[in-house]
């Protein structure tokens, strides 16, 4: 009975001792799981404002992209409007800076009767002066021309000469002309005695007529055609046709 009793205390004891035991493991276990609950709620609290803070910078980033887009698309055009500015202000300097040249004829003889110098001919000798009343030189200058004599009457003034023959080998190739300056060459047409006596009766004049071709600095070729008749009083009139330049058909429309 003793012995049974002692038994009986004794599993009391050890069955205390488990439920203890137990209990102090359930107690960790809850401390366990709440410290656990706890890190999971701060690692989702971190994870939101994780996601907020990329919404953040996606929606500003967006901002700025857009920003800089604009702002590059302000300095395109910025830069166009400042390339086209360049391009019309080279273009007006083209042409209002670009050398022009304009021809006179002066006469450097007077009409000498052959037969007053008993001669089967006399020369009429005049010159031919370019004149550059631009801003800069004109480069490579070359002349071609071609004298004859014609009925002179209004009409004729106004028809159309036969232009020379434009080879390469028949221009005379002058020195280049700068601004204010002049040029010139030299040319000349016999006189026999009827045709002496035709153009002191005004019956007839002298034509002469050609083309001047030059550069400008900017690279661009230009060419004028001209035409002048002698007057009876031996100055040389322009005729009312044939002066005209690539001005009537190419972009430098504007004369000086």
């Amino acid at each position: 009975m003793a012995f049974a009793t002692l038994a009986i205390a004794y599993f009391s004891y050890a069955t205390l001792g488990i439920v203890k035991t137990g209990s102090t493991q359930t107690d960790h276990l809850v401390e366990y799981a709440q410290q656990q609950s706890e890190a999971a709620a701060k690692i989702a609290t971190a994870a939101d404002q994780f996601k907020q803070s990329v919404a953040d910078l996606d929606l500003h980033g967006k901002d700025a992209v857009a920003a800089m887009r604009d702002t590059t698309k302000k300095i395109d055009a910025a830069n166009r409007q400042s390339e086209e500015s360049f391009k019309r202000t080279v273009e007006r300097a083209e042409v209002t800076d670009r050398a022009w040249i304009a021809v006179t004829i002066n006469p450097d003889t007077q009409l000498i009767d052959p037969k007053t110098k008993n001669a089967a001919t006399t020369r009429f000798e005049f010159r031919i002066v370019f004149s550059n009343s631009g801003r800069t030189p004109a480069q490579n200058v070359r002349m071609v021309s071609e004298t004859d004599m014609f009925p002179l009457d209004t009409d004729r003034t106004m028809f159309t000469l036969p232009l020379p023959a434009f080879d390469k080998q028949k221009f005379t190739h002058v020195q280049d002309i700068f601004p204010n300056s002049q040029d010139y060459g030299d040319d000349g047409y016999d006189i026999e005695s009827d045709t002496y006596q035709a153009l002191t009766s005004g019956v007839n004049t002298i034509f002469v007529w050609g083309q001047i071709d030059y550069d400008d600095v900017f690279g661009h070729p230009h060419w004028l055609r001209f035409c002048q008749y002698r007057l009876r009083g031996g100055a040389f009139g322009i005729c009312k046709g044939n002066n005209y330049g690539e001005t009537e058909q190419q972009k430098f429309s504007i004369a000086p």
